[in-house]
């Protein structure tokens, strides 16, 4: 897949998607401030499979800004960021307490993972995930830490592997 949206990604998402899957592809041609799998702001994603994909030098491989998660898989994705911001991005998604973003099996390399939520959002799982940071103060991952953002609620962290490099640090709560 090719990045032509003109909005910025190879595969973007917007209103409501159901049952929706991107497996198995090559998010190929992304600008350095492009993503891999986005969804617009206001978007409502259920069950939504993003797997198997390899995402060469995009700024994010998978990113949901103010949308409704439910049933998200993100799974065996090798993700290498150019970009400022992170491979695994989620911000401010309102979903149930359980079963709204499942992150596991991915390789990402660069700017580490990113999730930030409102009080109303729940539901995170990140499992079995080699994060590998490059360039100086780049945590590996971060919960709710941007300007305004609530803590995040209900996350689960199991047997994930982060490096980091000078001054970056492991979770940044």
């Amino acid at each position: 897949v090719t990045q032509g949206t003109g909005l910025g990604a190879a595969v973007l998402l917007s209103g409501r998607s159901t049952s929706a899957q991107v497996v198995g592809c090559r998010l190929t041609g992304l600008q350095s401030s492009g993503d891999g799998v986005s969804m617009l702001s206001g978007a409502v994603v259920e069950s939504l499979e993003v797997a198997r994909n390899v995402v060469p030098a995009g700024n994010r491989g998978f990113v949901a800004v103010s949308a409704t998660l439910t049933g998200v898989r993100v799974v065996r994705n090798n993700i290498t960021t150019s970009g400022a911001s992170a491979g695994v991005t989620a911000s401010t998604w309102i979903g149930p307490a359980t079963g709204s973003l499942f992150v596991a099996n991915n390789f990402v390399i660069g700017r580490g993972m990113s999730f930030t939520q409102t009080t109303t959002s729940a539901g995170l799982e990140v499992y079995h995930n080699s994060v590998l940071t490059t360039g100086t103060n780049v945590d590996a991952i971060v919960l709710g830490t941007s300007s305004g953002s609530a803590p995040v609620n209900s996350v689960r962290l199991k047997n994930n592997i982060f490096v980091v490099g000078v001054s970056g640090r492991t979770i940044a709560v």
